[in-house]
């Protein structure tokens, strides 16, 4: 059963009707009933802070509207906050008069309210009996400052400018999303969210992650909105669009910082910075390769690294040239123990893997004693049917073909074609011309020098 109306006062204020706004339809409810129980005969209700200014300044801009209109306004607006409103309205130098009521659920507010520009303010719960007594002492105050704003237009003889107030007003309206750049969107929605207006802050925050110049703070935002909301599942999606975005940007003291969070708050998932490492390889970004593996090290072994790129480099569709870029990404003494060590991986398993770890090895080796600039083209082509006889261990994985380059062809650049250097024949061609070790490295130049003195040897007995 419906409970009763309240009982209608006589009304000792002059406010015959009220602006209320809400973006809450059960308050309204509530506050239209108290007001028209309080004597204001006609309520309006409107839910955002633009809709009301523009209606006010509409109004004003014909003719001085009666000093019975009141504009009630509660904090839960959709487009700002009831200070903001106030300030708004107040810029309006024709509404200086307008009386302004804010209602609150708790006191600590009252005074910045009121510096903002409210004339009153109501905490609940009150009675009807309560908000007639503020609005007779309201309606006190708007007929003497309207009577002055009348005198004032007399003495001035022309309406004043407002440009203040447009520029202002036009500040809260809401651009076109499709038009808007992403630092625009990012800042939007991080108002909007710091305002809990989840649903209009999430399209905003939405495009600025998908830029990458805003992609990490929007994602961290997305992140303590969902947080907000009690969506779990989607809040390590947003932090891991964060991490990506800092690495892009080279922020490596706020990926750091990141990626221990993300580590603690979810200890059963891999390091995200390993799926960083995979994508870096895979996209060809080179440049912050060494830091990013140098940071994914303070977290993972060097074993998962190993992996990674190995992993990373086989899956790209020109896989020599993929390795070989890690490789040079990564020269300097620093990085010596781990290509060492991607080098034995890469010829360390057998399996279905096989074929691939086999040129991988070769590739490591040629890397290594390759300047940088001749990488790419050192391994070019396929590799001969077998490894040298200094790989015993390494097995015969390559199908036979009569085109591919003779294995001494791999110490010349180019590979095949008019070579630039002296032209190396096999000792089986009848000449006395070594045919250099297969050994990469200084190891091979020393055997070579070793077989060379055997031979002058033997040949001066």
């Amino acid at each position: 059963m419906a409970s009763p109306s309240p009982p209608r006062l006589d009304a000792p204020h002059p406010f015959q009707s009220a602006l209320l706004l809400t973006a809450l339809n059960t308050n309204a409810s509530v506050d239209r009933a108290v007001l028209r129980a309080a004597g204001v005969r006609q309520v309006r209700v409107a839910a955002t802070g633009v809709d009301a200014a523009r209606y006010l300044a509409q109004r004003v801009s014909k003719v001085l509207p009666p000093s019975t209109e009141l504009v009630v306004c509660l904090p839960s607006l959709t487009d700002m906050g009831a200070a903001d409103f106030a300030a708004l309205v107040r810029l309006h130098p024709l509404l200086g008069y307008m009386p302004l009521l804010a209602i609150i659920a708790e006191q600590g507010q009252e005074i910045a309210l009121k510096q903002s520009g409210f004339n009153a303010v109501l905490i609940r719960p009150f009675t009807a009996v309560m908000l007639q007594r503020i609005l007779a002492h309201m309606g006190r105050e708007a007929r003497a400052t309207r009577t002055e704003l009348i005198a004032s237009l007399r003495r001035e003889g022309a309406v004043p400018n407002h440009q203040a107030f447009d520029r202002k007003l036009q500040e809260y309206i809401p651009p076109d999303r499709a038009t808007m750049t992403a630092e625009d969107s990012y800042r939007i929605g991080r108002e909007l969210t710091r305002e809990r207006r989840w649903d209009e802050a999430l399209p905003y925050l939405q495009k600025a992650a998908a830029d990458g110049a805003t992609q990490a703070e929007a994602c961290l935002t997305l992140a303590a909105l969902w947080k907000a909301r009690g969506e779990k599942g989607k809040i390590r999606t947003c932090l891991l669009g964060a991490l990506q975005g800092f690495l892009e940007k080279g922020a490596w003291g706020k990926a750091d910082a990141l990626t221990r969070h993300i580590a603690a708050e979810y200890p059963d998932q891999p390091n995200p910075l390993l799926r960083e490492l995979e994508r870096c390889v895979r996209t060809g970004r080179r440049g912050g390769l060494p830091d990013l593996a140098g940071l994914a090290l303070e977290y993972v072994t060097e074993a998962e690294l190993i992996d990674t790129l190995l992993k990373a480099c086989t899956a790209a569709s020109d896989a020599e040239s993929s390795l070989n870029s890690v490789l040079d990404a990564l020269r300097g003494d620093e990085w010596s123990d781990l290509t060492k060590a991607l080098a034995r991986a890469a010829g360390r398993d057998a399996g279905p893997a096989t074929k691939r770890r086999g040129w991988l090895r070769r590739a490591l080796g040629l890397a290594r004693r390759t300047p940088p600039s001749k990488k790419a083209d050192a391994v070019t082509g396929d590799l001969p049917e077998s490894m040298p006889d200094e790989f015993p261990d390494e097995p015969e994985v390559f199908s036979s073909s009569a085109d591919k380059p003779d294995l001494a062809d791999l110490n010349v650049y180019p590979p095949t074609g008019k070579p630039t250097g002296p032209v190396i024949v096999p000792l089986d061609q009848g000449t006395d011309e070594l045919r250099p070790s297969r050994l990469p490295g200084p190891l091979g130049d020393a055997l070579t020098v070793i077989r060379g003195t055997r031979r002058l040897y033997r040949s001066a007995k």
